[in-house]
């Protein structure tokens, strides 16, 4: 079972190159280059400093990824924060469910924009565009899942005589785990796309910024690298880092096959 696990996803990632590699075949280089083309590409980055300023993939990639990891926790709190008050709190759901509902419809584009007038060529400009479009996306997951708690489960510790924070320890918290871990998930996806829109229009470094770079350029091969690049990283934290988190901390929940 682990071995069919790890060989379907790496078959994936085959055909998918495959297929990429045929296409490259029928039409021209300008249009879809090949994967060998782009993966070359895409590793000279990485020590031949190339675009303005002359930086190499690794500063850009760490620009990128600061300003996820700042924005994703800023919107961990305070997604949590109104998610919770929001699924306990009758007052506060009454005032924040509408406001939610908004932030979940307004497009990522108008808060970079706006992000880029306000606060110029900064480091908040990506952070502040982060936390606006992801955080509403935590909050109505930790809502929903303080609504759905089983509180049978909760009346039952009260009658054993456990205390209200043995409760939310052991009762209540793992109740909401599964839920955080996919708010969490569904946030950090979130962020990679809005870091990448912030820095395209308002940002002087990042992979966002090297993309728009290179698409002025109309060099379709840099532009292919970076997001290639962009997409294995961004399934290296996803794989390495939130499953391996999440499988951990989740490891008492058994095992659903269908």
């Amino acid at each position: 079972m682990k071995l069919k696990r790890t060989l379907l996803p790496l078959l994936s990632i085959f055909l998918l190159f495959l297929i990429w590699w045929l296409l490259s075949l029928i039409f021209p280089p300008r249009f879809i280059p090949s994967p060998i083309k782009v993966i070359t590409v895409a590793i000279e980055n990485f020590y031949m400093p190339r675009g303005p300023g002359f930086k190499t993939a690794p500063y850009h990639i760490y620009k990128s990824l600061a300003r996820i990891v700042a924005g994703f926790f800023l919107t961990m709190v305070l997604g949590a924060t109104i998610g919770l008050m929001m699924g306990i709190n009758r007052f506060a759901e009454s005032m924040l469910d509408q406001w939610v509902a908004v932030g979940l419809t307004i497009p990522s584009l108008f808060w970079a924009l706006l992000a880029v007038m306000w606060f110029k060529i900064s480091e908040t400009t990506a952070i502040f565009a982060i936390v606006m479009v992801s955080f509403p996306y935590v909050s109505v997951n930790l809502w929903a899942a303080v609504k759905s708690a089983d509180k049978d489960l909760i009346d039952m510790a009260r009658v054993f005589g456990s205390s209200r924070l043995l409760t939310v320890r052991k009762v209540f918290f793992p109740q909401l785990l599964p839920q955080i871990f996919a708010a969490a998930r569904y946030a950090f996806a979130i962020c990679w796309k809005v870091v990448v829109i912030a820095e395209l229009f308002g940002l002087s470094d990042g992979v966002g910024f090297m993309l728009n770079y290179w698409f002025g350029e109309f060099r379709i091969e840099q532009v292919t690298a970076w997001i290639l690049t962009f997409t294995a990283i961004m399934l290296f934290f996803e794989n390495f880092v939130m499953k391996q988190i999440e499988k951990k901390l989740l490891a008492w929940r058994r095992e659903i096959v269908v």
